[in-house]
């Protein structure tokens, strides 16, 4: 699930791993498949049939202070049910999206899958890879985005992937908001972990002092100034999973911050060094539909992609999204679509 960001770092990075010679790293040191043929995955999603289970928090709703300035929100409560069947057609709002095509859109996304449960992707990226700019631009979204899922009718966005798979995720990104990624990676707590640990920790670096319980600690409380901090697996995914006294806006930045300190890792000489060992891990902690052939086309590209000024990063935050009150009670974002499909547009057209 917080994994969020260990699925795009890893697998992309690590296959990625920025060798010029990646194709014969692959096939003589870790015998991956042929470049024609899919690299098999474990599958992470095998319980298709399980009850989604409620968000476990709510977004923090506005103070008597803050002031509104979105568009209102609709007078007709949406419904929630999965006998709605409406057909997707283009609004006046949003235009299609369309990437060069030499340039590739991804979802990265970790689940909070555990043994004999459903799942969310409660981490939830869209990535745009630009190999003319050599950079990647990367948007955040919120998991209690509530959007309408083709076919099924008004539900949290991520439960998108665990209703229907990646076809019914896609839909969705393309009805609500004019684009539709070409390919996914997904990983889950334990490999977020393992992955982090195999790279002997990673380097992140903290925007704002952070404080929440954690059972890490004798205390019950994990805390962590703003500069480079050090984080192990389990901490790094404590601090992208710390939900109380916070919002998900704030989660996002805090997602964004591991991801950035796992690519840079994983382009240090520790990665390649430890080829073999990554791979292993990655094939039995993340699933994804991309071949080795999607890949490595890529691969020399990485150290250019971490440095300054070759990734952008997005999210949506209070402008783009507002606390609602859907069917049931729960809280949730209902999303401003223009002005996410703004930020999509900005990451879209970064250099």
């Amino acid at each position: 699930m917080k994994l969020r960001v260990s699925a795009l770092l890893f697998l992309f990075c690590f296959l990625i791993s920025g060798c010029a010679d990646a194709q014969q790293i692959f096939n003589q040191l870790i015998n991956i498949p042929p470049a024609s043929s899919a690299v098999q995955f474990l599958p992470l999603n095998s319980d298709p049939n399980a009850t989604a289970t409620l968000t476990p928090f709510q977004p923090i709703p506005p103070t008597a202070t803050a002031t509104i300035t979105a568009t209102p929100l609709p007078t007709v409560t949406p419904v929630a049910t999965q006998t709605q069947t409406p057909k997707p057609t283009s609004t006046a709002w949003y235009r299609d999206l369309e990437l060069p095509q030499d340039e590739m859109s991804l979802m990265i996304l970790g689940s909070d899958q555990r043994q004999d449960s459903g799942f969310r992707t409660d981490v939830i990226m869209l990535a745009i890879v630009k190999p003319q700019q050599a950079s990647i631009s990367v948007v955040s979204f919120p998991r209690d985005l509530y959007v309408l899922l083709p076919g099924w009718g008004y539900e949290r966005i991520n439960t998108a992937m665990r209703y229907g798979g990646f076809n019914l995720l896609a839909d969705t990104m393309k009805y609500n908001f004019g684009i539709r990624p070409q390919h996914y990676i997904m990983t889950n707590f334990q490999g977020f972990i393992d992955i982090i640990d195999t790279l002997d920790g990673i380097y992140v670096e903290v925007e704002q002092p952070f404080s929440n319980p954690c059972d890490l600690t004798g205390n019950g409380i994990c805390t962590v100034d703003s500069g480079t901090v050090r984080m192990d697996g389990k901490m790094a995914l404590w601090y992208v999973r710390a939900r109380q006294n916070t919002g998900d806006f704030d989660r996002l930045r805090r997602e964004q911050e591991v991801m950035l300190a796992i690519l840079k890792r994983l382009v240090s000489q520790d990665a390649v060094m430890n080829a073999p060992y990554l791979y292993d891990i990655l094939k039995d902690s993340v699933e994804t539909d991309m071949s080795a052939e999607d890949i490595l086309p890529f691969a020399p590209l990485l150290p250019k992609f971490v440095r300054s000024g070759h990734l952008f990063r997005f999210s949506i935050g209070p402008q783009e999204a507002w606390p609602y009150i859907a069917p049931g009670g729960a809280w949730v974002l209902w999303p401003n679509q223009p002005a996410i499909q703004q930020i999509i547009m900005q990451a879209v057209t970064a250099p």
